[in-house]
């Protein structure tokens, strides 16, 4: 039996596995080295990039990752309605996806899609066995995340916040929004709302308007309102709003517009920076106060002075073909300031927003039949204008060169005379209706003619 051509075999197949094996060892080698110079990446960042109690392989999570990625509306609509499992939404889940961008009529769909399934299918779908635990921030050692609660019941913050570093703001930011390289301007943060609500503007939904010790806060209750506070917005034309990353924190990055009737606001773009003792600083040059950073129109949300501090300004503001004309009757307001290093944002007058307030929740409680109230905001103005307006208006006179004082005629004092009389009965019995109402309006009109008639007072 020969054995030449086995010999000859094994001549020829060991060297080539041999040459195999050390050409795939040497691709290894390359490719681990290459990964050495770069940064690392976990297995399990998409689910880092969810919600703590959103777990990854729940319908909710699959359909927060898609809205992270911005997926069109109607591909997401289709997975909602095809998903072999119940979505079994929860508050927090909710409040999640909304702060997504997820729309009402999505989360609707989920509702009604629930609905569908036989009652064993609509429990909840538990996540893979193989899914990362969720650590949570607190675990983490990272700072909490920013109050989801409502507009009214979220809290101010007492004290300012310190200064974010670009990995806290990155840990914030990336479950709710996508990282995008915008030319001009660099890396920058897309919120996902912006995808499926083309209208939506910054300062505008989901907070208010709150006047502190240093100035006007913008109460945000989106998870991701840290934006408000550090960082500057942009209207991309490629990207709508985009997020220009900072870390110095203000109560609000925004210049103002004001008149009697309307104030609006419009966030301060990039590289813009307020320095305190120097003032605003734009693209490294030093700007006057009356600068209006090339802002046009349509960055600004205007609403009337008695809806500044309403929640959710976006249910208040001015129809969009109002906003040209109302931008060319406002003056520009850059009230800013600095309180021991810490901006402050002072804005729109505070008088002009107080009385507005005043007068609106005066006509507020009186639809509310609550008389005792609405008398109690009325007297209390009325008194605030006898002892500090009026007085004060008498030393400004004698200042101008025009006397006024205190010299009242008959008829003055017959018309206040009657006017408490009037004004006494209506209220006698702690109620009120449309006719007593009336008979207020008629005597008004009846005083006001006759002032105008008569003469020598």
């Amino acid at each position: 039996m020969s054995v030449t051509k086995p010999i000859s075999f094994m001549k020829t197949y060991f060297p080539c596995r041999t040459l195999i094996a050390l050409a795939v060892a040497a691709v290894a080698a390359v490719n681990c080295q290459s990964q050495a110079g770069e940064p690392a990446v976990s297995t399990s960042a998409g689910d880092s990039a969810l919600p703590a109690g959103v777990a990854l392989g729940s319908p909710v999570g699959q359909v927060f990752k898609l809205a992270q990625a911005g997926v069109d509306p109607s591909v997401i609509q289709t997975y909602i309605s095809n998903c072999p499992g119940a979505f079994n939404l929860q508050a927090d889940e909710i409040i999640a996806l909304t702060d997504a961008g997820v729309s009402s009529e999505m989360m609707s769909a989920m509702f009604a899609h629930d609905k569908t399934l036989p009652a064993p299918a609509a429990l909840p779908v538990p996540a893979p066995a193989s899914a990362v635990p969720v650590t949570t921030t607190e675990q983490a050692g990272l700072p909490p995340p920013a109050p989801v609660a409502g507009a009214d019941t979220a809290p101010v913050p007492t004290a300012v916040p310190a200064d974010l570093s670009q990995n806290e703001i990155d840990q914030t930011l990336t479950p709710y929004g996508s990282w995008v390289q915008v030319d001009g301007y660099g890396r920058c943060w897309r919120p996902s709302v912006v995808v499926y609500d083309a209208t939506w503007q910054p300062y505008c939904d989901r907070g208010r308007w709150v006047y502190t010790d240093y100035g006007w806060y913008w109460n945000s209750d989106y998870a991701w309102g840290v934006t408000f506070h550090y960082g500057r917005w942009f209207n991309s034309p490629k990207y709508g709003w985009c997020w220009w990353p900072n870390t110095v924190w203000a109560p609000a990055w925004v210049t103002w517009r004001s008149s009697n009737a309307y104030c609006g606001w419009a966030p301060l773009p990039p590289f813009t920076a307020y320095q305190p003792g120097i003032g605003f600083v734009y693209r490294g040059n030093h700007v006057t106060v009356g600068f209006d950073f090339g802002l046009a129109a349509n960055c600004f949300t205007f609403v009337s002075v008695g809806h500044f501090c309403e929640p959710h300004p976006r249910y208040y503001c001015v129809p969009h073909t109002q906003v040209a004309q109302i931008y060319g009757q406002t003056a520009i307001i850059n009230n800013y300031g600095h309180h021991d290093r810490t901006i402050v944002n002072d804005g729109v007058s505070v008088t002009i927003i107080g009385n507005a307030a005043e007068h609106s929740s005066a006509v507020l409680f009186a639809l509310k039949d609550r008389v005792d109230v609405t008398l109690e905001i009325a007297i209390g103005s009325s008194v605030q204008v006898a002892l500090f307006v009026a007085p004060a208006l008498v030393f400004i006179s004698l200042i101008v060169g025009h006397p006024m004082d205190f010299i009242f005629s008959p008829f003055e004092v017959a018309a206040v005379g009657v006017s408490t009389l009037i004004v006494a009965i209506v209220i006698r019995d702690g109620r009120s209706n449309w006719l007593e109402g009336a008979q207020l309006l008629g005597a008004y009109a009846i005083m006001a003619i006759s002032f105008f008639f008569v003469r020598g007072f």
